[in-house]
């Protein structure tokens, strides 16, 4: 011990028994739960970027970030969290969710030109939020008790999301919430026995908001749920100013359970979260390409404005994959680099690790194309749809859409649609034929009426597709007069109707771009392919052939009153009323009187005061004496 410095005494220094048993409960406490901890990690994250150039020209680049974790709620280490944003675990633990997924979209995702969304679910323009929460324990005796369970953790699902994106997710509510029985089924595993395998439905909730706008609010939040947020990363190359320049851009965020290895069914699944961005650029309008029409050269540096700066150090792996598929062009990296190439649904893949080019020292990837591009005839995929609205004036009207199949056999499909409660729809009026105008008979329909300011129009059709044929699915409705406060403030915009959706199991994945429905990554999707390429059914279940078709919104215009005529009634009210101010207040308060103005003079007064006007001027004018100029002097005297 230091010199100078007292042995510390027993009352002091030395620790008692009960502080010495309590410090050996701790120790003990530390090492049962270390004990419970596998050594390995239990989270890994996963960045990926896929750039594919369109049959328009353009060029999608869609970003992949993907978390796992053990499931908190089965394994002891999935309590711990280093990588996956425990607001997210909250999120589902407080709301009893099973699944969730997000999507904030702006602009139209054309499947005729672009082929299909790289989102599994899609991502319609506006908002659109969809969960299946967990039954209750003990389950509900009635199925009403069930669904207003549902509906009132869908209510605070909505408002916590709201909260977590900065977005205005809170306004779902009963006239743009529904719960379809035929078009969506969960994404992720379940276990054998789970309560709902059987009747998801009954515990599904999903939402459109289709005026809701992206902005950068809701990009910077988003961010801040990854690992590395934007500071490293992939995620360093998106910025606001780019990604609002795109012809399509769009938030996505996903919630589900997943088996380690791909597969349907696994003892211990684990948590997923993958959040995505996606982008469609033209890169015939970058600066430059200005001088050449037909130049359509691009490199990431010109896409976002900077080039590639680091890898997420927590990231497991970081990649760039580039579809050449048509060999249109050619990639441009230093020499040395390792890539590998993919062959995968019939497209072929270029992957290199961003660790791999940093360490070459580029920042920078440009893609030249071979020769000029010139962009003809657009080869459209095999069902795609488009629709739109009928009729003119401000009482009826109609929705047509047109489902196109260019399969050489029928196709059977799942058409959803949601129509607001203030366009009364007449289920008589339902058509369904063929462009040549043959009868398409379904094989099922559910239809859901509205209630006025409580739910939406639900229609549900499932229908077989005749081969080669333009199916279209017609509808009249007529139009409401609202409420005078029922009117948003830009009342004469009109008002907009949701996406319609068709869901169908194509027979094989050309123009697809997402992945496996039970891969959580795009290496671990496209490896699977060079482990069973020699078993074609095996590399493509009939779950990874789903497609889901999102059309455009709808504009309609309803009956809407003249909002400036209040202002122009208070500009005239008070012009009246500042004219006839004035003389209506001197009438009511001024006391009026006669006046009958001097009697007039006789002529004897007249003469009168002549003469003595004239005597008067001749008769000199005297002093005054001083009794008349001081009242006061004959009294001083």
């Amino acid at each position: 011990m230091p010199a100078g410095r007292p042995l510390p005494s027993a009352g002091q220094g030395t620790p008692g028994p009960c502080l010495l048993a309590a410090l050996m409960g701790v120790t003990l406490w530390a090492a049962g739960q270390a004990a419970t901890v596998p050594s390995g990690s239990t989270e890994s994250f996963h960045e990926e970027a896929l750039f594919k150039p369109l049959a328009n020209g353009q060029v999608l680049v869609h970003f992949r970030f993907t978390t796992l974790k053990a499931d908190p709620g089965q394994d002891a280490a999935g309590r711990h969290f280093r990588l996956f944003p425990r607001s997210m675990a909250e999120l589902m633990a407080a709301h009893d969710l099973r699944e969730l997924d997000l999507s904030l979209s702006r602009g139209v995702w054309r499947e005729a030109a672009m082929g299909y969304h790289p989102r599994l679910w899609g991502s319609p323009p506006g908002a659109r939020v969809q969960a299946w929460f967990e039954p209750e324990s003990p389950p509900a005796p009635d199925h009403v008790v069930q669904a207003d369970s549902v509906a009132r953790r869908w209510d605070r699902l909505t408002n916590a999301l709201s909260g977590q994106l900065c977005a205005s997710l809170n306004f779902f509510d009963a006239t743009s919430t529904l719960c379809p029985r035929f078009s969506f089924q969960p994404a992720g595993i379940s276990p054998l026995d789970h309560p709902w395998e059987n009747n998801a439905s009954a515990h599904f909730q999903l939402g459109y908001l289709p005026r809701e706008n992206v902005c950068t609010e809701n990009l910077t939040p988003w961010k801040k749920l990854l690992p590395c947020q934007s500071k490293r990363g992939l995620a360093s190359l998106l910025h606001a100013a780019p990604i609002h320049r795109t012809n399509h851009h769009s938030l996505g965020l996903s919630l589900r359970h997943v088996c380690p290895s791909g597969v349907a069914h696994c003892s211990h699944p684990l948590l997923e979260l993958v959040q995505d961005v996606t982008l469609v650029f033209r890169p015939h309008q970058m600066p430059e390409n200005a001088r050449d029409d037909s130049a359509s050269a691009w490199s990431i540096r010109s896409l976002f404005g900077i080039g590639l700066t680091s890898a997420c150090p927590m990231a497991e792996s970081s990649q760039l994959l580039f579809d050449v598929t048509d060999d249109l062009y050619h990639l441009q990296w230093p020499e040395g680099v390792p890539d590998r190439v993919y062959e995968a649904d019939g497209r072929r893949v270029r992957a290199v690790h961003l660790d791999h080019l940093l360490e070459r020292g580029s920042s920078n990837v440009i893609a030249n194309y071979r020769q000029p591009v010139i962009y003809g005839l657009i080869p459209a995929p095999r069902l795609h749809a488009h629709r739109y609205v009928v009729g003119h004036g401000q009482a009826q009207g109609g929705i047509v859409t047109k489902i196109t199949n260019r399969h050489s056999e029928p196709l059977a499909v799942v058409f959803l649609d949601v129509i607001p409660w203030y366009l009364r729809t007449y289920f008589h009026t339902l058509r369904i034929q063929t462009d040549q105008g043959m009868t398409i008979r379904p094989h099922r329909v559910d239809f859901s009426p509205a209630r006025d300011r409580d739910r939406p129009y639900v229609l549900e059709v499932v229908l077989t597709l005749p081969p080669q044929s333009v199916s279209q699915i017609s509808i009249d409705f007529e139009k409401s007069i609202l409420k005078w406060l029922e009117y948003p403030p830009d009342a004469n915009h009109g008002f907009y109707v949701s996406s319609a959706l068709i869901t169908a199991v194509l027979p094989d994945r050309r123009n697809f771009t997402h992945i496996g429905r039970y891969y959580s990554t795009y290496d671990q999707w496209l490896e699977s392919f060079s482990i069973t390429s020699s078993n074609a059914s095996t590399a493509e279940p009939r779950s990874d052939r789903v497609v889901r078709i999102f059309t455009e919104s709808l504009l309609i215009n309803l009956p809407t009153p003249d909002f400036s005529m209040p202002y122009n009634v208070i500009c005239l009210a008070c012009t009246v009323v500042a004219l006839a101010f004035g003389p209506l207040h001197n009438i009511t308060t001024k006391d009026l009187r006669l006046d009958v103005g001097p009697e007039p003079e006789g002529i004897v007064q007249r003469v009168k005061a002549k003469v003595t006007g004239i005597l008067g001027r001749s008769q000199p004018l005297s002093p005054p004496t001083p009794a008349e100029t001081d009242p006061t002097l004959e009294e001083r005297q």
